[in-house]
């Protein structure tokens, strides 16, 4: 299989899982098959994964966390885990590292618009765009009219990006290690941006849209 036909195939395992669901023993083994060497080279866990234990992700959708014999976990990206397990290396982007963390360390203020949503009496929220009706975990906050990267362009104008040193939390995720400039992004992105929530298939489109302009 290429990297699309093994990245689809373990998203629709991973899919067929929620909270508190035993993964089979095939599953595990395909699962370590395919993300171990990921793992062990970038994730500090080394050995094989024995066992996948099922954790809420803080949007609502589930993580896996990849277990050895010894107890020991680590949480892995999927695509880069398929890309290193067929090249056996991977390409790091510092921008994107940089954007990633800058993403990552205002997550709460995105959480906590999508939670104090007006919802309808089956929880669903309307969509922005289309007016169409979603559950929690199937609709995305966009920023709106102003974009993310715009924002984080208008803060990172006046910074010497090559000083803000980027590290991992706790798990997959990475933030910045300064906490001086990690309270001023706090603080910055809070005054400034705005959200909506729409539906999938409204966020794609529109992310299309950006991406062709």
């Amino acid at each position: 299989m290429n990297n699309k036909e093994i990245k689809t195939h373990l998203q629709n395992i991973y899919q067929s899982y929620s909270i508190g669901d035993v993964v089979s023993k095939t599953h595990v083994a395909e699962f370590s098959k395919y993300m171990d060497p990921y793992i062990n080279d970038y994730k500090e866990r080394s050995g094989e994964t024995v066992d996948i234990k099922i954790e809420k992700h803080k949007y609502g959708k589930i993580t896996f966390r990849y277990m050895n014999a010894n107890g020991e976990d680590a949480t892995a990206s999927m695509p880069k885990a398929v890309k290193y397990y067929k090249s056996g290396k991977l390409s790091v982007n510092i921008g994107a590292l940089l954007l990633e963390a800058f993403r990552e360390d205002i997550s709460t203020q995105i959480k906590y618009y999508k939670d104090n949503l007006p919802r309808d009496k089956n929880k669903c929220s309307k969509c922005a765009v289309c007016d169409v009706l979603s559950k929690y975990t199937e609709s995305e906050t966009d920023h709106y009219p102003h974009s993310f990267k715009s924002i984080f362009n208008a803060f990172i104008s006046n910074k010497d990006q090559s000083k803000i040193e980027v590290v991992r939390s706790e798990n997959i995720s990475r933030t910045i290690k300064s906490e001086k400039i990690r309270k001023e992004w706090f603080e910055f992105h809070n005054n400034n941006a705005l959200y909506r929530e729409i539906c999938k298939t409204c966020h794609k489109e529109y992310t299309k849209k950006q991406n062709i302009s």
